[in-house]
């Protein structure tokens, strides 16, 4: 899959970006996913003094078009702010969700 948010942050050609997400969505034709993952947190692990800028931009980019997928099928929003088993609990009580579906 295309990442996008990396695309727009990155400063990718945005002609090229949809043409490969066209393409995508043709080789994918009706098939949807039961469900996307948005794995979010505040700032990124173990990189102390780095510039936040660029990963606050990242950070948004992924929020909106969580924001727009969402119209589509369920994007289910994973916070990554405690433990990694709380992380690991939390997808994979929402991956049981969306199976159940």
């Amino acid at each position: 899959m295309v990442d996008i948010g990396l695309w727009n942050v990155s400063g990718g050609d945005q002609t090229a970006l949809k043409q490969l997400v066209a393409a995508e969505e043709t080789v994918w034709g009706d098939i949807k996913p039961a469900a996307a993952f948005l794995v979010d947190r505040d700032s990124p692990i173990d990189r102390e003094g780095e510039d936040l800028t660029g990963w606050q931009r990242l950070r948004e980019e992924y929020a909106q078009l969580a924001a727009v997928e969402s119209g589509k099928y369920s994007v289910v929003k994973i916070s990554n702010m405690g433990s990694l088993p709380d992380a690991v609990d939390s997808t994979l009580a929402s991956i049981s969700k969306a199976l159940a579906s």
